[in-house]
């Protein structure tokens, strides 16, 4: 297995691990053309972002995109989220619409057991792992690949997780601690972290 930054020959690649593995992103609603270019130039061209790929023999096993800091999307990309949605909304269900109108202009309310400073932390956006690939270290070893990466200006790398005893089980393997919850899009999600 072999891991790797993204590359620009990856965005067929970056669609399948979306629409295989992430049914419960908001990423997942959006048109194939937008994950493949709109969203996928975004995260090679934006610095406050990295992302990293695992693939076998050429075969994608997982992906995992990272947001540095305070990183933010850039406004062209809200506004390109914004009307993909609604475009969508004429072919599928206004309520898709809605969720992603959410994302732009909804406030993240975090509760931390302890301080941490946001400029010390990178954060875990995405991290895919193909079904038949699960359970094989696939990973484990892109959380390692990053936190090598992360650790030369970060102090901590933390994600907001679904409340679901596998994925929790997931991230305390992988050194993760439980610091308290978030709750976005009136869903309550875990919020871990991990020393670097």
């Amino acid at each position: 297995m072999k891991i790797n930054n993204l590359n620009s020959k990856d965005n067929k690649t970056l669609l399948k691990l979306v629409r295989n593995n992430l049914k419960n992103s908001v990423l997942f609603y959006l048109s194939d053309n937008f994950i493949k270019f709109s969203f996928f130039r975004e995260i090679l061209k934006n610095k406050s972002f990295f992302s990293l790929i695992a693939k076998d023999k050429g075969e994608p096993l997982g992906i995992i995109i990272i947001k540095k800091k305070l990183g933010v999307f850039s406004n062209n990309l809200y506004v390109k989220i914004l009307i993909d949605a609604l475009m969508s909304t004429f072919t599928r269900d206004l309520s898709i619409f809605l969720k992603l109108l959410n994302v732009k202009f909804s406030t993240r309310k975090i509760v931390k057991k302890f301080k941490i400073n946001n400029f010390d932390c990178a954060e875990i956006i995405y991290i895919a792992v193909e079904n038949k690939h699960r359970n094989k270290g696939v990973g484990k070893k892109l959380i390692s690949k990053a936190s090598k990466i992360l650790r030369k200006k970060h102090k901590f790398l933390i994600t907001s997780s679904e409340n679901s005893k596998q994925v929790i089980k997931f991230y305390k393997a992988n050194n993760f601690i439980k610091i308290g919850h978030e709750t976005r899009f009136k869903k309550k999600n875990i919020l871990m972290l991990k020393n670097l």
